[in-house]
């Protein structure tokens, strides 16, 4: 359609032109987040369906914590130290541990529940 002598109709084709695309890249990004909102939902089933969930521990409770720092020597050591004492509970389960007694590793940190296991009395020996 030739409209260069009517410039009002060639402006309002255009207005309307450019609104249509506005209105197409609105739906395509509302596609778009409902698609990712889906796949991430779906991506997050599968994670939790082999998770388990975290063991709670108690103030007081003696556990043994994972070694987490790795060298030259210690490929033949114990993967955890301890036991330690459980002193403080800490959010999203973390925890502040004590040593209890006189054995390799940090006086006192932080780990999770995950690094840790309750203290096995007869795990001494090894």
């Amino acid at each position: 359609m030739r409209v260069k002598g009517i410039p009002q109709l060639q402006e309002l084709l255009e207005g309307e032109a450019i609104d249509e695309l506005d209105a197409e890249r609105d739906e395509g990004h509302h596609r778009a987040r409902d698609n990712i909102a889906m796949i991430q939902a779906e991506n997050r089933r599968s994670y939790d369906r082999h998770r388990q969930a975290e063991t709670e521990y108690t103030t007081d409770e003696l556990v043994a914590i994972k070694r987490t720092q790795y060298g030259s020597g210690l490929k033949l050591k114990a993967k955890y130290l301890g036991p330690y004492k459980v002193v403080k509970i800490m959010r999203r389960g973390r925890y502040t541990v004590e040593k209890v007694g006189d054995h390799e590793g940090p006086n006192r940190t932080i780990t999770v529940a995950e690094f840790m296991k309750r203290w096995d009395p007869s795990s001494e020996a090894e």
